[in-house]
């Protein structure tokens, strides 16, 4: 006998409603907080840097984002030979490393062009972009693909944006407020958005479920999904269900008369 009035449903565990935007961990927006932002410090800061310090005309700067550009795509190239986290690991040293290099090119006169520092930091920035895509890749799946995608496009654009109004008081505040001469300004700012870089590597990541259900919880997208710097070499394959036969495994037919 069952008492009278409504019946609750029983929530199973594999039955759990998913969380549209539980691909955005917070350790992960983190990291595009200060890595994915700090690549586009350079984006405002690498004309006057190179007007004021190093006497190049103001036409002669274009070349300067054609050249990250240019870097970029080299970066995005090497991410295709080797794993994510090998990615993720060359791209934050590769642009740590460039925004040193400008931090100290006005003061200890090192035999680098600009334009070759200017190469690899966009190297650095495409290894990580390309890092990102792939973290894209592996979290947008399911019945939520829709809100996921839209959710990564604004996180991506959100970041972008931060690291493009920042670059301005990463210079303005040490040299108006503090007095510092142009090249000490600039060196403050470039530390700062490098430092931010490495802070990258120190991050750790959240681990994804492997488990169906609890990925499933976590993310509403495909149970067979690995860890962020798991190869996908140990991806367990799954196994036809049990009673199901292949195609090739089921007996012919026997028709009336004895023939097949």
């Amino acid at each position: 006998l069952e008492p009278v009035g409504p019946r609750r449903a029983e929530r199973l565990p594999g039955q759990l409603r998913p969380r549209p935007l539980g691909f955005l961990e917070p350790r992960l927006v983190l990291f595009l907080l200060l890595v994915h932002a700090a690549l586009f410090v350079s984006d405002v800061l690498l004309d006057p840097y190179a007007t004021r310090l190093f006497g190049w005309t103001l036409a002669g700067t274009t070349q300067l984002g054609g050249l990250w550009a240019l870097g970029s795509l080299l970066g995005l190239g090497l991410s295709l030979r080797g794993g994510a986290s090998r990615a993720r690991l060359l791209g934050c040293l590769c642009t740590a490393l460039g925004y040193g290099l400008l931090a100290l090119l006005p003061f200890t006169r090192l035999p680098l062009p600009l334009p070759l520092v200017t190469v690899g930091l966009g190297i650095g920035g495409g290894l990580v972009q390309a890092w990102l895509a792939e973290q894209i890749g592996r979290r947008c799946c399911g019945d939520h693909l829709g809100e996921q995608a839209g959710g990564w496009g604004a996180a991506l654009v959100l970041t972008r944006s931060l690291g493009l109004a920042a670059a301005g008081p990463l210079f303005d505040l040490p040299h108006r407020l503090l007095g510092l001469a142009p090249a000490p300004a600039f060196a403050v700012a470039f530390t700062a958005a490098g430092a931010a870089a490495l802070a990258g590597l120190l991050l750790p990541l959240p681990a994804r479920p492997q488990n169906e259900a609890s990925t499933a919880q976590a993310t509403g997208g495909s149970p067979h999904l690995l860890s962020d710097d798991q190869p996908r070499a140990h991806r367990a394959h799954r196994q036809p269900a049990a009673g199901r036969r292949q195609a090739d495994e089921r007996p012919p037919r026997e028709r009336p008369g004895g023939g097949r």
